[in-house]
């Protein structure tokens, strides 16, 4: 049993909170509106709220189930027993709502906030998939998550692909894990992310690749079109950002068939150097950029490191 209580001799600001594990009393220095007597707690426990699982070597998939209208809230922050967790885009940490080996089920009008970790995790065999109309906000690391860090070039039943993301509204992420991203896709394929109101985050909006030069990439026939991407790199109302090397929309790879139309990019800053609209990193190939708006980026509209076979309008 945790009680509430106020002492001024452990905190000394305002909103500020220490738990005594030892006592089992929780001291917290009260917002000035609030009133002490009224204050809800509440102390997350578990990191995943739900998990979806299929067999499918087996052939066994979990299919035609509707999430509508739900609101998942207040997980657990994860902590990763090696680095990868913590690497670039935050990719090792997970979804409080995970699914694998799972077909033609939708997400639709759900809201999933205040979470320690991503929001929605589709990694191997999903497919046929929609998340549609969700507001995912106060992400200790990003929103969705599609795919896997890593090629399983002829293992075609673990691949992920042919899933919507459609006018959600991701915001508000990489409060505990800063390089987390709202839109991740990786080896994956057949995607569509389209319609999205994306913002404030600390590394990047949307991200599709994973492998870095030309090596073997499932990415490919991904489109991302008719989304807003803004205050990357720097949140609303922030004076300076945090880390380099972001863009509204990041590519890796050789992506064959892979669109980028119609978006608008707007508001990315980086700490030193690397804040584009559009950014094509290693190996980045055979993708159209195609009437997008960028504007009021630190380092540029667009950004090629090396790759080849590009098309890119404004």
């Amino acid at each position: 049993m945790y009680y509430v209580e106020n002492s001024l001799d452990i905190l000394d600001s305002h909103g500020e909170w220490y738990l005594d594990k030892e006592k089992g009393i929780l001291y917290y220095y009260p917002m000035p509106e609030e009133n002490i007597t009224n204050v809800e707690v509440i102390a997350p426990v578990i990191s995943q709220l739900i998990k979806v699982q299929g067999n499918p070597e087996s052939g066994k998939f979990v299919e035609y189930l509707t999430f509508n209208g739900l609101t998942f809230s207040h997980t657990e922050w994860w902590l990763a027993t090696g680095s990868s967790g913590f690497s670039q885009a935050s990719s090792g940490v997970p979804g409080a709502i995970y699914a694998e080996g799972m077909q033609n089920c939708r997400f639709e009008k759900c809201t999933v906030s205040h979470i320690g970790t991503y929001g929605i995790e589709f990694s191997h065999s999903n497919s046929n998939n929609v998340i549609t109309n969700c507001e995912l906000s106060d992400l200790g690391a990003g929103g969705i998550k599609i795919g896997e860090g890593f090629c399983r070039e002829n293992q075609s039943v673990y691949h992920t692909h042919d899933n919507e993301i459609s006018n959600c509204h991701i915001y508000n992420g990489g409060i505990i894990f800063h390089s987390a991203i709202g839109v991740w896709i990786g080896q994956s394929y057949n995607n569509t992310i389209s319609h999205n109101y994306i913002h404030d985050f600390y590394y990047t909006g949307i991200s599709i690749g994973w492998t870095w030069g030309y090596g073997k990439s499932l990415a490919s026939n991904n489109k991302v079109k008719y989304n807003h991407v803004h205050h990357i790199g720097i949140k609303s109302g922030e004076d300076t950002p945090i880390l380099d090397d972001m863009a509204g929309i990041y590519t890796l790879g050789i992506q064959p068939g892979t669109v980028i139309s119609n978006n608008l990019f707007h508001d990315i800053a980086a700490l030193r150097y690397g804040a584009f609209g559009i950014y094509f990193d290693e190996g980045s190939s055979n993708v159209v950029a195609e009437k997008n708006i960028v504007y009021n980026t630190t380092h540029g509209g667009f950004h090629q490191h090396y790759g080849k076979e590009n098309i890119i309008y404004f």
